[in-house]
């Protein structure tokens, strides 16, 4: 059984006034850490420690994932966490995010979220995972939660498609959110941080698990996706049991507030979404890891809460258009040379990775401020915390759970 521990990411946010629809927004955080070398290849210096990550900003804003959108506790403070619209139907939208990001009993007050055009939405209802039970370490393949909002989204483009199938292992991945961002040599640091977009970057599929139905009490209930940092020059064993060495320069990992954003594959000639980001380890950083909730056998759980969700995989080639609901599916256009072998990886229930120790885990979501460096005062920011619902950190409610779990 992989056992993972429990730790929490600090809330970041240097709240300033914009101008944006409808409200004042504050600048969100931007997500991920990405190769030292990319970074500076970027044009990422000492002075200008945000440029290195240009490529990475490029990548989140291509149209495939204009899906991905920002939550906000207050509407002022963003990139809390991260989410992504499902699509519509006449009078609501649908957000897939992860269980963990909301204190059980979920409200539909408990966030609200900013469309890619800048439009902030209110939610009326959230529907959190019946099998889901706030432990991230044996119910990661089960962190998963749907908004609805009050209102149609209508700035973002085509519905994502849902894969269905068991193809991710060995397969590189494309992970999107609005978290916090860092380098492989220095985790996440607040200096990295400028501007109002979402960030990507790649991983390679070296840890898969099937679901475990029902989840075992107290045994993991499997159902997650890894990847792994490596360094450049490969001098870091791979834990997973792959390659030593990045797989592409645009490799990374999750950074806290990606929860909940989303992982992609590309199948032939279309982008499925294949995770929901969940967990990572310690700081970020090179020779750590990331954990996704694989969507594919949740089908059944969100088409009971949204009917329009369209799916696919290699074998069927089929999606389902939810406007108009009667429409025959509409073919997906595959290439000739895409099949649904596994590359020779072979998918078992138990993962083909390595066992980790229950110190390992940490939710990839912020719930106080962000995580002052080692060695450094808060009072070095020369910036007033920023505002929380939470009087201090020791009293919210996944603090406990760290306690609980040392």
């Amino acid at each position: 059984m992989r056992t993972r521990k429990l730790w929490p990411r600090w809330r970041f946010g240097l709240s300033v006034a914009a101008c944006a629809v409808l409200v004042g927004l504050a600048l969100p955080a931007q997500g991920v850490t990405i190769l030292d070398s990319t970074w500076r290849e970027e044009g990422g210096t000492k002075s200008s420690p945000w440029k290195g990550f240009a490529a990475h900003l490029a990548l989140a804003a291509q149209p495939q994932f204009n899906s991905v959108v920002s939550l906000s506790e207050d509407g002022e403070e963003w990139g809390l966490a991260s989410g992504t619209w499902l699509g519509n139907d006449a009078t609501h939208a649908y957000i897939l995010t992860a269980a963990h990001v909301f204190e059980l009993p979920a409200g539909p007050d408990d966030y609200v979220v900013r469309s890619p055009g800048g439009i902030v939405f209110r939610a009326d209802r959230v529907w959190v995972h019946p099998e889901w039970n706030e432990d991230i370490e044996t119910r990661s393949g089960y962190d998963l939660a749907i908004i609805r909002l009050t209102r149609p989204m209508t700035d973002t483009g085509q519905p994502p498609v849902l894969y269905t199938g068991r193809g991710e292992a060995g397969k590189v991945i494309t992970f999107v959110g609005f978290g916090s961002r860092g380098i492989g040599s220095r985790g996440e640091r607040e200096r990295f941080l400028r501007g109002t977009d979402k960030a990507a970057a790649h991983g390679l599929v070296e840890d898969w698990a099937d679901i475990i139905t029902p989840p075992p009490r107290g045994e993991d209930a499997g159902n997650f996706l890894g990847i792994f940092l490596p360094r450049e020059d490969g001098s870091l064993e791979n834990p997973l049991g792959g390659g030593a060495r990045p797989a592409t320069r645009m490799v990374g990992l999750l950074g806290s507030g990606d929860s909940g954003g989303s992982a992609w594959m590309k199948v032939g000639e279309t982008w499925m979404l294949v995770g929901v980001n969940s967990s990572g380890t310690e700081e970020g950083g090179y020779g750590e890891t990331s954990w996704f909730a694989r969507v594919s056998p949740h089908r059944q759980w969100i088409s009971a809460i949204f009917a329009g969700a369209r799916f696919a995989n290699e074998d069927t080639h089929m999606v389902a258009d939810p406007d108009p609901p009667h429409t025959p599916p509409t073919p997906i256009k595959l290439s000739p040379d895409d099949s649904t072998e596994d590359d020779g990886v072979k998918l078992t229930s138990d993962g083909f990775g390595a066992k980790f120790d229950p110190e390992d885990l940490q939710p990839m979501v912020h719930i106080s401020e962000f995580r002052t460096p080692p060695n450094k005062s808060k009072t070095d920011d020369n910036r007033p915390p920023k505002p929380s619902k939470w009087v201090n950190q020791s009293e919210h409610p996944k603090a406990e759970a760290v306690r609980n779990s040392k």
